[in-house]
């Protein structure tokens, strides 16, 4: 289908970070939020305890699964591909907006960015919520630092965290991202944060856009995958950004 749709048998020149388990991951992103939906409805409908659809329950039909994997996949097309095919169809944003919007989904999901620009290339709006992740030597003093982003009232309701990624710290950047669902996960599971607006931004600088050495795009459950470019008013050109 995406083949068809961007003329083109190599997917890496049209999605930077693409790789052998990006569309693995997008369909069982795909078919887990299905799952949740269905539950949703369910529970609803049933007035009973949240029950737990199989996956392997779920089903597309073609013209469902062609409209799902193209929503998440068209925003994510690399400009130049997009001017080339003539794509007339695809939305772009700066970082302000996507953080803005995204702020009212703070329940749901956390934002993460993957750009090659320059570490020092931010919005100056935005440097107050900066927190470098290298700067902490301890995990404790990491951790410590999220619930306290969590649990103060008066602190920003945007926190952006800036690293690098290297193949030597995909295992690190792991751990991050458990840490962070789990605070979000600990916050929001009370009932009395339920309308707070508390967003982690996840910005990740990688050397290169593709191949070796590359952020790979991995759909993860509960994210969704959006692209958006420089424009006029932004020093930063972000070549991808999703959520986890």
């Amino acid at each position: 289908m995406l083949s068809n749709k961007f003329k083109t048998s190599n997917l890496q020149r049209v999605f930077y970070g693409y790789c052998y388990d990006t569309l693995f991951s997008a369909l069982l992103y795909l078919t887990a939020r299905k799952a949740m939906k269905a539950n949703e409805y369910q529970d609803e409908e049933k007035k009973e305890p949240p029950q737990t659809t199989n996956l392997n329950a779920i089903q597309f039909d073609d013209k469902e699964l062609e409209s799902k994997l193209c929503d998440l996949f068209n925003p994510l097309c690399r400009p130049e591909k997009i001017v080339k095919t003539k794509i007339k169809d695809l939305e772009f944003y700066c970082f302000g907006s996507v953080v803005e919007s995204q702020r009212k989904k703070s329940k749901d999901q956390m934002l993460m960015v993957v750009t090659t620009d320059m570490e020092h290339n931010i919005p100056m709006e935005w440097v107050h919520c900066i927190k470098k992740i290298p700067s902490f030597k301890k995990v404790e003093q990491f951790e410590k630092m999220i619930n306290e982003f969590f649990e103060n009232e008066i602190s920003n309701d945007v926190l952006i965290l800036q690293c690098r990624y290297t193949l030597k710290s995909k295992d690190q950047l792991e751990q991050i991202m458990h840490i962070l669902q789990f605070g979000h996960y600990r916050f929001y599971n009370d009932p009395k944060n339920s309308q707070k607006q508390k967003l982690v931004v996840l910005l990740i600088h990688s050397k290169t856009r593709s191949g070796r050495g590359a952020f790979p795009l991995i759909f993860r459950q509960f994210k969704i995958i959006n692209f958006f470019k420089k424009n006029t008013k932004q020093t930063l050109f972000f070549f991808f950004f999703f959520f986890f």
